[in-house]
């Protein structure tokens, strides 16, 4: 996918969720290699990663 297309395709996705009501944060989007991908899952990720299931009990 190109980069101007990706652009469009995200700016799409926002204005269809923000018509559902949905209020969020500002996305940062980043394109990496599959390789990176696969270090996390392999891995997994830095241990002070903020994550929701962290405070689930």
């Amino acid at each position: 996918m190109e980069s101007n297309e990706l652009a469009s395709t995200i700016s799409e996705v926002t204005e269809i969720a923000k018509g559902f009501g949905l209020d969020f944060y500002p996305m940062r989007y980043e394109i990496c290699p599959a390789s990176v991908i696969y270090t996390f899952g392999a891995y997994g990720m830095p241990s002070r990663f903020s994550h929701w299931s962290f405070g689930r009990l």
